[in-house]
């Protein structure tokens, strides 16, 4: 009796599993509505080349531009912003898509305007430190473009990334900026020396402005 009883009750669990299983008819599936909730897809934003480009001064500068996807299909994506190569500076481009709900996706580029020709023999690459802050790595973008991870340091906590020029292997350029929120430039060129980075930069994002004299020391 015990045995019937059992497989009985087994029996009646299996069927209210498989009922519950069972597709409702007036429930409306689709690709993008469940039931009275509906999907979203987020755009899929992507640069084509880099995030960082330079581009030497009177020169010609070609955006490659930005693709974005919604749920594998194109999205049309548009660009703010310019790039002036008569001038030398950093200039920012952003890229932007909006999804078929209007929720928005953006990316930066930033292109480096080089004030001349550079040497493609100057390297600055590596890691460098300055006073206890944390070190900075310098990486080569394209000839006479770097970015450091770090241009601030001197003892202080805050990291601050920046792109310069160096076209001569010796002057520095670090023109005005916003690669994160503190805006940064230094008005006067800097120099490197023997592994050592010196430049006065200035955060333009502080309170009242502050400009101080940065020492930077490449790491062997």
């Amino acid at each position: 009796m015990k045995l019937f009883i059992i497989k009985f009750c087994c029996s009646f669990l299996l069927v209210l599993l498989l009922g519950g299983c069972k597709k409702d008819p007036d429930v409306t599936i689709t690709d993008n509505q469940v039931g009275g909730s509906k999907i979203t897809f987020f755009v899929d934003l992507a640069l084509n080349g880099g995030q960082y480009m330079g581009v030497v001064k009177g020169q010609a500068f070609t955006d490659p531009g930005a693709e974005a996807t919604e749920n594998g299909q194109p999205v049309d994506v548009t660009v703010s912003g310019t790039v002036n190569t008569n001038v030398s500076g950093i200039y920012k481009l952003t890229y932007t898509a909006v999804n078929k709900d209007g929720f928005a996706k953006s990316v930066n580029r930033y292109v480096g305007v080089l004030p001349e020709a550079p040497d493609p023999a100057v390297d600055l690459s590596g890691t460098y430190a300055s006073g206890g802050s944390p070190q900075a790595t310098i990486t080569k973008i394209s000839d006479g473009l770097f970015y450091t991870s770090n241009c601030w340091g001197g003892g202080s906590v805050v990291v601050i990334g920046a792109l310069f020029f160096c076209t001569d292997g010796t002057t520095l350029h670090l023109p005005l900026q916003d690669l994160g929120g503190q805006r940064v430039v230094a008005d006067d060129p800097g120099v490197y020396a023997n592994g050592t980075i010196t430049w006065t930069i200035s955060r333009l994002d502080f309170p009242g402005g502050l400009t101080l004299e940065k020492v930077w020391t490449k790491v062997p």
